[in-house]
């Protein structure tokens, strides 16, 4: 393997993890972890979804998901809903008290982006969208 390429690879994935750790960091005080505020996210901007589908987008395993949304459903957070009499679909939807936690999380997590990216100038910023996009697009 090309010593570049993998040196770039490495940095990159350093940067996720830093990226997710601080994330954790900055939300302990709602009480979510990382992956229950994935899927929280995941539920307020696409919408009540099933844990097949929160598995599926948000790449968890089934186990991981139901033991989460468990948890979640235990505390208040989320609630299973039934598309229609009979049917054994199940929809995981957002309690009130969900989308509060969610909103006090969200609210943290852009006060870290603010002031990490306050950091760049705008140069910087402008070359770090470009080099996103670019490996967006390698998708």
């Amino acid at each position: 393997m090309n010593r570049e390429y993998l040196e770039v690879w490495n940095s990159l994935m350093t940067l996720i993890n830093g990226v997710r750790k601080e994330i954790e960091s900055a939300i302990l005080p709602t009480d979510i972890s990382y992956l229950e505020f994935q899927i929280l996210q995941y539920i307020k901007f696409i919408g009540p979804s099933t844990l097949a589908t929160l598995s599926k987008e948000l790449t968890i395993t089934r186990a991981g998901v139901t033991f989460t949304v468990e948890g979640l459903e235990s505390r208040g957070v989320v609630k299973r809903k039934k598309v229609e009499e009979g049917r054994r679909v199940v929809f995981i939807a957002l309690t009130p008290l969900g989308g509060r936690k969610l909103n006090v999380a969200l609210k943290l997590q852009n006060d870290l982006i603010i002031r990490k990216m306050a950091q760049m100038s705008g140069a910087q910023l402008k070359s770090l969208n470009t080099l996103m996009l670019t490996l967006n697009a390698l998708r």
